[in-house]
């Protein structure tokens, strides 16, 4: 193998062969399930149930305020998507498929201009790979299925610009170009921030130091990274929440779990089962001489190889140097929230996917016997078929964590929401035994304490609510609903000012939290605070809908119950709050006529 893997001459493999609408075919019936899926776990907070994506405000909020987190150009595609398609499922699944599709054809186009042999093999066999399947199907990840395609774009027009290939530049504005879509990527994701010295590994591949030292240009490209990288370790760690007990390692905790990371990623890029949504915990300490066993064996990997970087070495160094690079961020260096559930994810190994991928096609095009080629088809069938498996899993939230569940018993994330689902149907006894299995998995596991504490309090077992609710709160006490949930104990054993000192806790965390305004607002009711009644109802109506009417029609309700009570005062003002907000609004007006009537001397 030379040490650029020019393609190889003579006849044409049965991969260049096929059309390429054969080729989208057949990556859209192995991820067909996926769009027949619905939305799962978080897509509600992104997009499904986040007000900020049914206003012109909320467009603006996306780009200005702190809900523009590290993607706010994803956020303006679920923000376009939603205004076009609804909540259409299957337009999300289309659109995020028809991206990873994108992305498979302009990879090809790139190795094929790199003159790397087995491009479209490499290309197809990342498409199909099972692992991708988490990005494509969750639609959430639509972050990686959008920063990858732009990313790619950015590639291709680097290579028609001159640089990656000649060392030169020869088109400008297709440069110009490439820096805007990486930009535009990085918008979008950030772990695209390894972009640039993913680059430099490339130039080396094909020129030598030499051509790294000249690559000047790349200096955007880096200067953006920096920034985007900065941004998101700030982002992560002050505004998503990844501090505090769940993210404390030593760096040499961090580092010998750096390592199995990357031998994990590596088992499940040559053997891609079993997958799971939720992976064992993974992290190591540094205190233990075994931990260290997959860091040396990388570091001697990388060694042997070297000492080949003239020959064979060179290409398989510069796969193995943009694989871990890919991987970098992700490795437990940095702090990443998703890191709370569980160290791996699939698609966490997305974009690294990509340089494996085009050297196992490479080499399969390069093998001597022309039966080698036709030994590859039974792969890609085989990862067609592992990809359609798995891509079921995505059909819904049971689905998936029952699936995760049964592959990884100690998934407490897993327990909790599958305990969660049976509490949102009334089953109380089956939603109790999946909080507790959560607690047993992870006794610091606050949101299940909170959960067992709101199923004891649905069940009349008060002192049990009150207790699993305060040990939720010593680990976090910054959890509203747990908060809330205290409150609500409080008001059932008739301590009134604990339960508002529990709700206004709540609101301290959560200024929007509805439930709490509502509670505050009848407490209130009830002293005859008349101000305080009408604020608090006024912002849970606030928090639980955007409809005016909707929320008049709320306040003649009180209305008319307390016009039955005779609080006549109380009643008065709520009407009066009725016809500021909707003047118009016949049902209020109707109220309106009878009150004068029922008032009439």
């Amino acid at each position: 193998m030379t040490d650029r893997l020019d393609a190889s001459q003579g006849e044409s493999p049965w991969w260049d062969r096929l059309p390429v609408w054969v080729f989208a075919l057949v990556i859209v019936i192995a991820y067909f399930p996926a769009l027949r899926a619905g939305f799962i776990w978080d897509d509600d907070v992104h997009f499904a149930a986040n007000p900020r994506m049914q206003s012109f405000s909320g467009l603006v909020d996306i780009w200005t305020s702190r809900w523009a987190v590290y993607y706010p150009l994803t956020s303006t595609t679920f923000w376009l998507l939603r205004r076009v398609a609804g909540l259409n499922p299957f337009i999300y699944h289309a659109f995020t498929l028809a991206l990873h599709i994108g992305s498979v054809w302009l990879f090809a186009r790139v190795l094929q201009a790199l003159r790397v042999p087995g491009a479209r093999l490499g290309a197809l066999m990342f498409a199909l790979h099972p692992v991708a399947v988490e990005s494509v199907a969750w639609v959430t990840e639509l972050k990686n299925t959008q920063s990858l395609f732009l990313m790619l774009w950015s590639v291709e027009r680097l290579v028609k610009s001159g640089l990656l290939t000649e060392q030169r530049m020869r088109d400008r504005h297709a440069y110009g170009m490439a820096l805007g879509l990486f930009l535009l990527a990085l918008l979008s994701k950030p772990s695209v921030v390894m972009l640039p010295p993913v680059l430099l590994v490339l130039l080396w591949w094909r020129g030598g130091w030499a051509s790294v030292l000249r690559a000047r240009w790349a200096a955007p490209f880096f200067a953006a990274s920096l920034l985007m990288a900065g941004w998101t370790i700030w982002e992560q760690r002050w505004n998503s929440g990844a501090s505090g007990f769940e993210w404390e390692a030593s760096f040499a905790d961090r580092l010998v779990t750096a390592g199995r990371l990357v031998t994990f990623y590596a088992q499940k890029l040559v053997w891609p089962d079993p997958l799971m949504f939720v992976y064992p915990p993974m992290r190591l300490s540094g205190a233990e001489p075994r931990s260290w066993l997959p860091l040396f064996a990388i570091a001697a990997a990388f060694v042997c190889v070297g000492i080949n970087a003239r020959g064979w070495g060179r290409p398989v160094l510069a796969v193995g140097a943009m694989y871990v690079l890919f991987l970098f961020p992700i490795l437990g260096f940095f702090n990443v929230y998703f890191m709370r559930y569980a160290q791996a994810a699939d698609h966490f190994q997305y974009l690294a996917l990509l340089a494996p991928c085009a050297l196992a096609g490479a080499c399969v095009a390069r093998a001597p016997a022309r039966a080698a080629a036709w030994a590859a088809l039974p792969v890609v069938l085989l990862f067609a078929g592992l990809t359609w498996r798995h891509a079921r899993v995505f059909e819904s939230n049971e689905r998936l964590w029952r699936h995760s569940v049964e592959r990884n018993p100690g998934a407490w994330v897993a327990q909790n929401n599958l305990g969660l689902l049976y509490l949102d149907r009334g089953l109380l006894a089956e939603a109790e035994a999946h909080f507790r299995a959560a607690i047993a998995a992870n006794p610091r596991h606050y949101e299940a304490l909170c959960n067992l504490g709101a199923v004891a309090l649905r069940r009349g077992r008060l002192p049990e609510a009150r207790g699993a609710l305060e040990e939720a709160l010593r680990w976090q006490p910054q959890l509203p609903q747990a908060w809330y949930n205290l409150g609500r104990v409080h008001e059932r054993t008739a301590d009134r000012a604990a339960a508002r000192a529990a709700y206004l806790r709540a609101l301290a965390v959560n200024p929007d939290f509805p439930e709490a305004h509502a509670r505050l607002a009848l407490l209130a009711e009830e002293e005859e605070d008349i101000e305080q009644a009408l604020r608090h109802h006024l912002r849970a109506l606030a928090g639980a809908t955007a409809d005016a009417r909707e929320r008049a029609r709320y306040l003649n309700a009180r209305t008319a119950r307390f016009i039955s009570m005779q609080r006549w005062t109380m009643a008065r003002a709520y009407l009066d709050a009725a016809l500021q907000l909707d003047p118009a609004f016949e049902e209020t007006l109707q109220l309106e006529a009878a009150w004068r009537h029922l008032l009439k001397p």
